[in-house]
């Protein structure tokens, strides 16, 4: 009995593990035999978009100073954006790294963004109409 107790908890632990290791930041639906890129920019939501897949399998490279610069510029440059998001109050990581929390704040801000945008728009054809 114990030993079945054992061998159940050991299985779990495992199992739980190997979901834990796997990439969980895909697209939506995604197909077998194609391959995706994501596209992250300041303005817009997060999207993932198809890209050709002999273009993604190249060769490994190393990184010259000027690449090695731009990549941790482009890092300073994300962990003051997740910093600015909390500051306005979302769940983020200031880590420089584009995760889920991350992903998922920055579509509630640009969504939010919009809608703010919207009510503006909204609010100026009011005071023509009046006027």
């Amino acid at each position: 009995m114990k030993n079945t107790i054992i061998l159940i908890l050991i299985t779990f632990l495992i199992c739980s593990s190997q979901l834990q290791a796997q990439n969980l930041v895909l697209p939506k639906n995604p197909e077998t035999n194609k391959c995706y890129a994501n596209s992250f920019d300041y303005n817009k939501k997060f999207e993932w978009k198809e890209v050709d897949c002999s273009k993604v399998q190249g060769k490994k490279t190393f990184n010259t100073k000027k690449q090695l610069i731009k990549k941790e510029q482009r890092k300073l440059k994300m962990i003051a954006y997740q910093k600015k998001l909390i500051n306005l109050d979302y769940d983020v990581d200031a880590n420089g790294i584009l995760d889920k929390k991350t992903i998922k704040a920055h579509n509630k801000f640009i969504k939010k963004k919009e809608k703010e945008k919207k009510r503006k728009l909204r609010a100026e054809k009011k005071k023509r109409k009046s006027e």
